[in-house]
């Protein structure tokens, strides 16, 4: 999710966030003692405790496999939202890694198309990762099982702890792919890519608006109650994540801003505060799937986040056009304030963390 002014994140659990700042040459990942770094840390913690009671080797894969393979194929995805966006000349200046996924700080892309890409690019990485862990898992159990075969199952800790870390790779990157991509709720990767496509086929913003809030909610209430089922609490955590930013999306389309919503606010649109076009409005989501997304018109990945939407300016007073209607040269306007100033974000979904330098 980087500098002048705070960051809002737009991608899910994966997903990417808009940034309201000047670009900057510099970039690197959020790694300093944070609340998102401490809920990471109570995550893998977390992942710990659900092991009491078993052999030793499940606390050996859970460790492994939730304190460093997924965080680090987050990044992927994550790096994968960052190289589409400079390819297509958007600035990326950070990545936070958060306990849902991850969010890529990106500014605003030109239009539609190009968003759609940079969407895409976050997802398609777990196609490489999951083929390097499927031939690492082929070899593996042709070496300790003497058998060439591969699975999608995560294979017994108590058996081979080795095993089940490599079987644990295949099946979080092809869960993270098919969440972020086939999910088309907002923030997740899913919901940036339906909205793209929706402008491309010159759907108004309103409508579009109205379809992602539709699905958002549904999709996250689904969510929440499959988390329920599972007594899962991260799963259950990443539904009401997806249906406070379906309800933002929805307040900003129901007071007439969805145009300037970091989801639809692109630097070519007519809607969106368009005056600098070196930086982006107000984020949103932007993650990977566990964690969220991708990038977007104006503001998580994809990829998860909290999006802020432009205030339009107060009418004059009724003095001018009292002066006016005299004949009366006007008084002087007010100085406008720094737009940084004028944008109030919501960083309610990072638990109150405002990223203030780029990263």
């Amino acid at each position: 999710m980087d500098g002048g002014g705070a960051p809002h994140p737009v991608c899910a659990c994966f997903g990417r966030a808009n940034h309201n700042s000047r670009p900057s040459p510099a970039f690197h990942i959020k790694t300093s003692f944070s609340i998102p770094s401490v809920l990471s840390l109570a995550a893998v913690a977390l992942a710990l405790v659900a092991q009491i009671g078993r052999p030793w080797q499940f606390y050996l894969w859970a460790g492994v496999s939730f304190g460093l393979i997924l965080p680090l194929t987050v990044l992927v995805h994550e790096l994968g939202h960052v190289a589409a966006a400079r390819c297509v000349g958007t600035p990326a200046h950070s990545i936070l890694l958060w306990p849902l996924g991850g969010l890529a700080f990106l500014g605003r892309t030109a239009s539609p198309g190009r968003d759609l890409g940079v969407a895409i690019a976050g997802p398609l990485t777990h196609a490489p990762q999951v083929g390097v862990w499927l031939l690492v898992q082929l070899f593996s159990f042709a070496a300790i099982k003497k058998v060439w075969i591969v699975s999608y199952w995560l294979w017994p800790p108590a058996d081979n702890v080795w095993l089940a870390i490599t079987s644990f790779g295949v099946q979080i990157n092809v869960s993270l792919f098919a969440f972020n991509l086939l999910l088309p709720a907002y923030p997740l990767d899913g919901g940036r890519i339906l909205a793209d496509l929706l402008l491309l086929c010159s759907v108004p913003v309103k409508v579009a608006a109205a379809i992602v809030v539709a699905l958002s909610l549904g999709i996250g209430g689904g969510v929440i109650a499959y988390g329920f089922k599972l007594k899962s609490i991260l799963t259950t955590a990443v539904g009401v994540y997806v249906v406070f930013a379906g309800f933002e999306l929805l307040a900003a389309t129901v007071r007439g801003l969805a145009a300037q919503h970091p989801l639809f606010d692109y630097k070519g649109s007519e809607g969106g505060n368009n005056q600098n076009p070196s930086t982006s409005p107000g984020w949103g989501h932007w993650g990977s799937g566990t964690v969220g997304g991708g990038g977007g018109g104006g503001g998580p990945g994809g990829g998860g986040g909290v999006s802020m939407v432009t205030q339009p300016p107060p009418p004059p007073p009724a003095a001018w056009a009292g002066a006016a209607a005299a004949g009366a040269p006007a008084p002087a306007a007010p100085p406008s304030r720094p737009a940084a100033q004028q944008q109030q974000p919501n960083a309610a979904m990072l638990g109150g963390y405002e990223p203030s330098a780029p990263v």
